[in-house]
Formats: structure tokens, sequence, C-alpha cells
């Protein structure tokens, strides 16, 4: 997996080597489970989000995301998703997940795996 730099946890002090130029460098993995470049997004507007699907907000908060999606994306701009579990917010395997953000939220955008 391209992206595996990332999942390292750093403290204060820490000296970071990054090793990525742009976000246009990652690898991320979608839910399909299949590599996804984020090279593909290069020509857009891109608007990287944590997203968890069980939050109380999340109905509201996903709405306007497909909303912003609907209406600029025409224009170049995508919304990149990203459930984390680090609120508590998004349980759920890679099957349960993607089941929610299709079926439940219809998500107009890209959502990937949890990171």
């Amino acid at each position: 997996m391209g992206n595996s730099g990332l999942r390292k946890i750093f403290y204060p002090g820490d000296i970071v080597e990054n090793k990525y130029n742009s976000l246009y460098d990652i690898t991320v993995i979608d839910l399909d489970k299949k590599e996804v470049n984020l090279s593909q997004y290069k020509n857009k507007v891109c608007l990287v989000v944590n997203v968890g699907s069980q939050n109380r907000d999340a109905p509201a908060e996903l709405q306007d995301l497909k909303q912003l999606q609907q209406h600029y994306g025409p224009l170049g701009f995508q919304v990149l998703a990203f459930p984390t579990n680090q609120f508590a917010n998004e349980p759920g395997n890679y099957n349960q997940v993607k089941d929610c953000y299709a079926k439940r939220y219809e998500t107009s955008f890209p959502v990937f795996a949890k990171v």
C-alpha cells in the first residue's frame, strides 16, 4: 500500500521526513479495496474531508457535501471523503461502510477506506 507512512503516530519533537511533495503523490484504498492514486484529481479543486456515518450530524453534513459536489463538480471541484473511527463514529468494516455511504447516504463523491 502506497500510503503506509501515514499510519505512524508522531509525537512532539519527532523529526519527520515528508516523502510526499503533494496530495497527488499519495495512493489510498477505496471501498472496493482497490488502490487509487490521488493524482487522478490533479486538475481539480479538492475538498478532503473526514466523515463519520454514525455522527449525529452526518445526514446533514453528507447532504451538504453531496450538494457541493453536484453544484461545483462540473466546474472542476471534487469532494474526497475519508471515514475514520477517530471519534467512534465509523465502527464498521469495508462492506458496512461501503453500504452505508452508497445506500443510506447515496453519496455522489468518492468515499475511501477508513484511515
